[in-house]
């Protein structure tokens, strides 16, 4: 068996045409024919990163050759949601364990949604804080908002200020103790004060990347 690497050397045009498609086509594979437009010769099988998509999108050519099968979006930070909690009906003060981190990560944004709106007004109104239990130190919780759990609501939560809408998202935004690690416990304070309307299929995700 041949183990030496030679590739063509010399300057006449058969030897320079050799040595410039084996270093396009090493190149394509190393890029995974990364380009705007499909490569021009396809196969059973190959993969091409399409970078006409925003991320781009690795895809894969189908068993036929006759189609481009889509993979998967490649983004530079890829957000990742934690298994989240559902309450059928939010009436009243609760404690909603978002569950363990399974990864190094660092909070983006807890997202909350229900199927009913909500009617805020001063003293009648739902808060929100997010509390960290560290795994190294689970006895003492941190916030991951910089406000107490009376601070920050419906109303004028961080990044939030609105009502909940049925069926639309409100996301609320983490501004400190962000950094996470492996099986740190995540929970969600929900406070009602006063009349707050009654939240129908509340759902609460928090997204890492």
């Amino acid at each position: 068996m041949p183990q030496s690497f030679d590739l063509p050397v010399g300057t006449d045009r058969l030897n320079i045409a050799i040595k410039t498609k084996i270093a396009n086509s090493l190149e394509a594979l190393r890029t995974l024919h990364s380009g705007t437009t499909e490569p021009s010769s396809t196969a059973a099988d190959m993969l091409w990163m399409d970078t006409s998509a925003t991320p781009p999108v690795l895809k894969v050519r189908d068993g036929s050759n006759a189609s481009w099968i889509n993979l998967t979006s490649i983004e530079s930070a890829p957000t990742r949601r934690l298994g989240g909690a559902s309450i059928a009906s939010l009436s009243s003060t609760s404690l909603v364990w978002l569950g363990p981190v399974t990864y190094a990560s660092t909070a983006v944004r807890l997202m909350m949604f229900g199927e009913t709106a909500s009617s805020s007004s001063s003293g009648n109104e739902w808060q929100f804080q997010l509390k960290k239990y560290p795994h190294a130190a689970p006895g003492s919780p941190v916030d991951l908002i910089s406000g107490t759990v009376g601070t920050y609501t419906a109303l004028a939560g961080v990044g939030g200020n609105e009502e909940f809408v049925a069926d639309k998202v409100m996301t609320l935004t983490p501004d400190q103790n962000l950094t996470m690690t492996d099986k740190d416990v995540l929970e969600l304070v929900v406070t009602k004060v006063g009349t707050a309307t009654a939240l129908t299929n509340f759902h609460a995700y928090l997204e890492l990347i």
